[in-house]
């Protein structure tokens, strides 16, 4: 899974959203495409950029701690 963008124009506004997408290939043909999994238009770009590195961390097979749940 990966973190995308998604720009938009209307009018002289640029919108940028996240979206969380994955990889697979279409049955039909086997040609590799993506899927929308999941509309990340409400989340901060903190948010966005914590959930890329968490992803990140996650394909390398790596724990992450949350700092707020040490006693």
């Amino acid at each position: 899974m990966n973190i995308r963008y998604s720009t938009v124009r209307r009018g002289d506004k640029v919108y940028r959203y996240a979206q969380l997408v994955e990889s697979y290939r279409r049955e039909a043909d086997g040609k590799p495409t993506v899927r929308l999994v999941a509309s990340l238009a409400s989340l901060s770009d903190l948010a966005v950029e914590n959930l890329k590195i968490a992803l990140a961390a996650s394909r390398a097979g790596i724990a992450l701690e949350d700092p707020t749940t040490k006693p």
